[in-house]
């Protein structure tokens, strides 16, 4: 999938506002090989300081990467780790899918990826 259709979702009261109807990766979701779906929501949806974004899209910019279920409820945010063979192999499906580097570390991230 070309990075450039990929899209953000907004947040909600409890989660994201986006419904999970059938387990096909579209430019706002990602299904793992697991199962599990993974979306992207923008820096600009935090306004309660309550999350933040900790990675860079090539080309949505400052996003924060989660795992939500079929109502949009956040199950995890994937963080970057300091090594990426610590994340979970769902985790790195999904950072890889959507072409994720982390905001701080970006540099020694790529670095470190090749």
């Amino acid at each position: 999938m070309d990075k450039s259709c990929q899209k953000t979702v907004p947040l909600s009261v409890h989660g994201v506002d986006y419904k999970l109807y059938n387990m096909a990766t579209t430019p706002q979701v990602f299904w793992s090989s697991e199962s599990n779906s993974f979306v992207l929501v923008h820096d600009s949806e935090f306004v309660s300081g309550k999350r933040s974004a900790s990675w860079l899209h090539p080309f949505l910019g400052r996003v924060a990467l989660f795992s939500i279920n079929g109502e949009g409820e956040i199950r995890w945010d994937v963080a970057p780790m300091r090594k990426k063979n610590y994340q979970s192999i769902e985790d790195r499906e999904a950072i890889e899918h959507f072409d994720l580097a982390p905001i701080k570390g970006r540099a020694e991230w790529l670095k470190k990826s090749r």
